[in-house]
């Protein structure tokens, strides 16, 4: 279950970089998407850090990387690549703030992974 999670997260990363080359915008949008993919990247493994451990305070610390992910990955960032995407014409508007979408699901393709492949996912151990 875990590595068919894993495919599937890549194959939709691929797909979100497919559409980049389809809207002619991928250094825009890699330039976008890299950091927040780095951050669902920590945000999973913080999470998955947390089911972990048995420490109090090694889970208040992942609980408060992952907050802190959360937290840059909601910041806003600057907006001049939606003046270099390049559309047919006719095209819909939505696809002018592509680099944001890829922003956004980038992130939230890339946390379950790390949390799948490192998480405890089982009742706790008994004392």
């Amino acid at each position: 279950m875990v590595r068919r999670t894993g495919w599937i997260c890549l194959f939709a990363e691929i797909l979100l970089l497919m559409g980049a080359v389809a809207l002619r915008c991928l250094p825009q949008c890699l330039q976008k998407g890299s950091l927040p993919l780095a951050l669902g990247l920590l945000l999973g493994g913080a999470l998955a850090m947390a089911t972990r451990t048995r420490y109090a305070l090694l889970i208040y610390l992942s609980l408060g990387v992952a907050f802190l992910a959360g937290t840059l990955f909601a910041m806003p960032l600057p907006t001049d690549a939606v003046e270099e995407v390049r559309l047919w014409a006719g095209a819909p508007s939505l696809f002018q703030t592509y680099p944001e979408i890829v922003r956004t699901l980038a992130f939230v393709f890339a946390i379950p992974y790390p949390f799948a492949r490192f998480g405890y996912h089982a009742p706790d151990r008994a004392q």
